[in-house]
């Protein structure tokens, strides 16, 4: 593929982005967009040459037409959705092709929430826009930052506890070719807060999904947030997931990657730990099938002294899949006393997929407790034996087993509607059901 036929279409998009959309914003926040552009050109797309790329051939997505303009809702669309989000429980917030719908989205807890359009937020969330991203080494934060014209921003409100999950749902339904949406999030949960948040991709019969989304959130002190990335769309995704956190002492902050579809998914996650005691718990599920690719890429900062981080992630691959994971921690020479654990373990179930696995420890302090580990291998033949003996089918005690591999991370949601529908949807996803048996 010819590289620069790509930049000259994002050129000319980012030229009839500033005629069209200039005025919507402020003059301070074009001229971030302006840097953040600059800073794309320079890093490009990345190739399979660049390390943090290798596995991951992201140049397929952009074959053809790309276009990160914005897309329009169209007229039947809206009629479709009419009634979407507010027949389920929870808080709903509804974006249609990358664009928030306030029509469509529902409040419970208002007065523990206050929900606004990003844009609104920027002045007066001032000092916390674009400081945890990186613009100068991640392309596709620089892209977010240069082409965004939508998201939300959630603020929980201060000692507020949210009693339902706030829902953030990114519903697809173009069918016009290469629109690459760019939506970007903030997330700030106020002192003594608690609260969920659970992203959910729905892609319509006949459209292909392109996203690069990017969320901030802020864990304030004695804040605990559950963050949850529900990806299982049905139809053709192709997602770039790029979320970062910045914690302060005594708060927690979780979060639950579950892949179980999608064409192309790579999740970036990175976490920094900037006061004592706080604690993250970072857990993943990826099930990839046909020819699909899911990575999955970590980076947890341990900057100062007592804090914990706890990675698990787990994988199974099938047909001619692709996974990928990439998890690094890195202890800062000021973080005496952490305490750091990263598990990968993965299930290959053919032998024609392949499972590329890299868990990384750079450690800069000398009293620390960290350990890491990756496992690749199939499933224990002696244990099926045992189920096919008591008689189970072959194709029933091979679901079974691997939905017992796999549970363990969704068994770790806090939200027992959400883990029972989770549940659910993974044992139709393996085959595999309680009744069948």
């Amino acid at each position: 593929m010819n590289k620069d036929i790509v930049e000259s279409s994002i050129d000319n998009d980012f030229e009839t982005f500033q005629a069209n959309d200039a005025l919507a914003f402020s003059d301070a926040l074009m001229q971030v967009k302006r840097a953040a552009f600059a800073d794309f050109t320079t890093l490009n797309f990345p190739s399979t040459k660049n390390e943090e790329w290798r596995f991951t051939p992201i140049l397929a997505i952009s074959k053809g037409a790309l276009s990160v303009l914005p897309v329009a809702i169209s007229a039947n669309a809206a009629l479709k959705l009419n009634a979407a989000g507010k027949e389920e429980f929870g808080n709903k917030i509804i974006f249609i092709n990358g664009h928030y719908s306030a029509s469509k989205s529902n409040i419970v807890d208002e007065k523990g929430i206050k929900i606004s359009k990003v844009i609104d937020s920027i002045e007066s969330q001032e000092g916390k826009f674009n400081t945890l991203s990186d613009n100068h080494s991640e392309p596709f934060s620089a892209l977010n930052t240069a082409f965004f014209n939508d998201g939300i921003c959630i603020e929980i409100l201060k000692n507020a506890s949210i009693e339902h999950p706030i829902i953030i749902e990114n519903i697809f339904t173009s069918t016009a070719n290469k629109h690459f949406i760019q939506q970007r999030n903030m997330i700030i949960a106020e002192a003594g807060t608690k609260a969920s948040i659970v992203f959910e991709y729905t892609v319509q019969a006949n459209a292909t999904a392109y996203m690069n989304i990017l969320s901030e959130c802020f864990v304030a002190e004695n804040a605990h947030i559950e963050l949850l990335h529900d990806i299982q769309p049905n139809h053709p995704l192709h997602l770039i997931n790029n979320t970062f956190a910045a914690q302060k002492k005594d708060s927690t902050f979780t979060c639950h990657s579950i892949a179980t579809d999608g064409t192309l998914i790579r999740n970036n996650l990175s976490v920094r730990l900037e006061e004592k005691n706080a604690i993250c718990y970072l857990n993943g599920l990826y099930i990839a099938t046909d020819n699909h690719l899911i990575d999955n890429h970590l980076a947890v900062h341990h900057l100062v002294p007592n804090c914990q981080s706890h990675q698990l992630y787990k994988g199974v691959l099938k047909d001619k899949s692709t996974g990928v994971f990439n998890g690094k921690i890195f202890v800062h020479k000021d973080a005496q006393k952490t305490n750091a654990y990263q598990s990968n373990k993965n299930l290959v179930l053919s032998d024609t997929a392949v499972m590329h696995t890299k868990p990384q420890l750079e450690i800069f302090a000398d009293d620390v407790k960290c350990s890491h580990g990756a496992t690749v291998g199939q499933l224990d033949e002696n244990a099926k034996f045992y189920l096919m003996a008591r008689g189970i089918s072959q194709e029933h005690a091979t679901a079974l087993l691997t939905y017992a591999f796999a549970s363990e991370v969704t068994e770790k949601i806090s939200n027992t509607e959400i883990k029972k529908r989770l549940n659910t949807q993974l044992q139709t996803k393996l085959g595999y059901s309680f009744e069948a048996l």
